[in-house]
C-alpha cells in the first residue's frame, strides 16, 4: 500500500493522497518545481521594478514636456545664452524619444519577467534579463542591473533550460 491509499475500499478517494510518481519530478515537487523556484526571485524582482521604472519615466516625460512648453530650463538660469537654451530644448526632444523607447523596453522587461515566472518563453525571458542589465534601459536605472544579472545566471542553469523546453 503506497502513501495516501485509503484502506477502506468502499469509501471515496482520499483527498489528501499524493499523486502518483509520473506527475512529479524526480526532485519530489511538481514538474519544473526546482526551476520555478530558481526563476521566481529575479522574475518577481523585475516585475516589481518595471512599474516603478515606468512611473519615473512618465515623471521625466512630464518634466521634459513642461520644459519644452514653457521654454524654461531650470539648470541654465536666467542669463543663459540663446544657443545654450536652444540646445537644452533640443535635448528635451531627444530625451522624450529616449524616454518613450525606455517605456517600451520596460514593458518588454515586464513581459519577459512574467514569461520567466511562468516558464513559458525562454527567449523573451532571457532577452528581458539582458535588457534590464543595460544601465539606462533597466528598471530604476541601476536597481535592475543586479536582478538582470541574477536572471541571466539562473536562465543559463541546465535545469531551468530543461524546464523551458517542456
Amino acid at each position: 500500500m503506497s502513501f495516501g491509499d485509503n484502506p477502506n475500499q468502499y469509501s471515496g478517494p482520499n483527498p489528501y493522497a499524493v499523486p502518483s510518481g509520473d506527475q512529479f519530478s524526480p526532485t519530489g515537487g511538481p514538474p519544473g518545481g526546482a526551476a520555478a523556484s530558481k526563476v521566481k526571485g529575479p522574475a518577481i524582482a523585475l516585475l516589481i521594478l518595471c512599474p516603478i521604472g515606468i512611473l519615473f519615466l512618465c515623471l521625466d516625460i512630464a518634466g521634459r514636456i513642461y520644459g519644452i512648453v514653457t521654454g524654461e530650463v531650470g539648470f541654465l538660469g536666467e542669463n543663459a545664452q540663446a544657443a545654450q537654451m536652444q540646445g537644452a530644448v533640443i535635448g528635451n526632444y531627444v530625451g522624450l524619444v529616449f524616454d518613450f523607447l525606455a517605456i517600451i523596453g520596460q514593458a518588454y522587461v515586464g513581459f519577459g519577467a512574467y514569461k520567466m515566472l511562468k516558464l513559458e518563453n525562454r527567449q523573451a525571458a532571457y532577452s528581458a534579463c539582458v535588457l534590464s542589465v543595460i544601465p539606462c534601459m533597466s528598471a530604476c536605472c541601476l536597481l535592475g542591473i543586479p536582478f538582470g544579472i541574477w536572471g541571466i545566471v539562473v536562465m543559463n542553469d541546465p535545469a531551468v533550460k530543461q524546464a523551458f523546453r517542456s
